[in-house]
């Protein structure tokens, strides 16, 4: 399991830095190609989690969270965020805001992430409802820091 959580860092961070060019044509390929639910699957999880990459993230320069990275910049871009796979991206990112142990740091990653898919687009919001947000945002709003954790 550990092997395959380092692959699925690493092809993140390919992703990250073909992201960070903001080059539509790549970024609509990254979207297409289905990337952004593994993405979401790895959401949250502690760096510690990976201590073994640690020290070559920072000897190398590279991206400290590139899943979050792809993600942000894939729903800035509006055909992404008003596209379907937005609208397949949303019950996932739904689901993460409660606690989980193994996944600390999901629920604010999560929520910014909704709030960025939100934005600007009212079927998303009826998304949102319908997928449960409105159930499992006062949770999570409710609850104090050792209940994340």
């Amino acid at each position: 399991k550990s092997d395959e959580m380092v692959d699925r860092f690493f092809a993140a961070q390919a992703m990250a830095s073909l992201a960070c060019h903001r080059h539509k044509g790549i970024m609509t390929a990254i979207a297409n190609s289905g990337a952004v639910a593994g993405l979401v699957s790895l959401i949250g999880f502690v760096d510690s989690d990976m201590s073994n990459i640690i020290s070559l993230i920072e000897e190398f320069s590279l991206v400290r969270h590139p899943k979050q990275v792809v993600l942000e910049h894939l729903f800035q871009l509006e055909e992404v965020r008003l596209g379907s796979t937005a609208r397949k991206a949303i019950p996932l990112l739904v689901d993460l805001p409660r606690p989980m142990p193994e996944r600390p740091a999901a629920p604010p990653i999560a929520v910014r992430l909704l709030t960025q898919v939100a934005d600007g687009s009212d079927a998303n919001k009826l998304i949102m409802a319908e997928t449960g947000a409105l159930e499992a945002l006062p949770k999570y709003l409710s609850l104090s820091p050792q209940d994340i954790t």
